[in-house]
């Protein structure tokens, strides 16, 4: 670039332009600002912190049951449920043989509907679960969603007396632990839900927090670039 080039930049674009600019780019600098740190800060606890741990599944037992198959009516489970599977699965919980199909549709051995199990044997299941053997605390059947649950309802959460502060999740039907939760699970979700910028269920990457503030932070980069050149080019050099 040209001196006579420098010279008619500098005269096409007024002062009040450039002062205006560094406005923008200093108040978008220091709004900006708080959510980068976040991201930060968010995104380096999330890559520390071991996600089997965050996941709780240390803290789950697997409850040995023996599956007895000739115990099972396939043709009137194949009748009841009425149209062809994909998959099949034969597991015993609570004393009873449930057969599940396509991983949706829980009958009886015998093809029959499952009722809702007791809470003693909900009690019963929380508490084999637990691979430290942490004392039940308490056991509620839940209606709404808790902070830390998003799957269908009702559920039952086991909450449990231990350092970790874990709860499990358990199916009122088939015994099945839905989700195991730890305080630290906790911990990483407010992360995620930081870093994401999804205030509401947490599971969307392009909420329009975040649209917007991506948004911002261009412009932010962008009016930086421009000052950077307007000062170090544009700008009359003093004498």
């Amino acid at each position: 670039m040209t001196a006579t080039t420098l010279t008619q930049a500098r005269h096409r674009i007024p002062r009040q332009f450039w002062r205006a600019l560094t406005r923008f780019h200093r108040w978008a600098g220091l709004i900006l600002g708080v959510q980068i740190l976040l991201w930060f800060a968010s995104g380096l606890f999330m890559a520390l912190a071991p996600i089997e741990t965050v996941r709780g599944t240390h803290l789950r037992a697997e409850i040995a049951s023996d599956v007895v198959l000739a115990d099972v009516d396939f043709a009137a489970v194949a009748i009841a449920y009425g149209k062809p599977f994909t998959s099949l699965e034969v597991y015993r919980i609570a004393d009873r043989t449930i057969v599940t199909l396509d991983e949706s549709v829980h009958l009886t051995n015998i093809g029959e509907p499952l009722s809702a199990l007791p809470k003693i044997s909900i009690r019963n299941i929380a508490t084999q679960s637990h691979a430290k053997g942490a004392t039940l605390q308490t056991l509620t059947l839940l209606e709404t969603k808790p902070l830390d649950y998003r799957g269908a309802l009702p559920v039952w959460q086991a909450k449990f007396a231990d350092t970790a502060r874990t709860r499990f999740y358990i199916d009122p039907v088939t015994g099945d632990i839905r989700n195991v939760r730890t305080r630290l699970w906790r911990i990483f979700d407010t992360m995620w839900m930081l870093h994401i910028m999804d205030y509401s269920d947490r599971s969307n990457f392009n909420s329009w927090w975040l649209r917007l503030f991506a948004a911002a932070a261009t412009l932010f980069a962008l009016s930086g670039l421009a000052l950077v050149a307007h000062r170090t080019l544009l700008r009359p050099k003093r004498t």
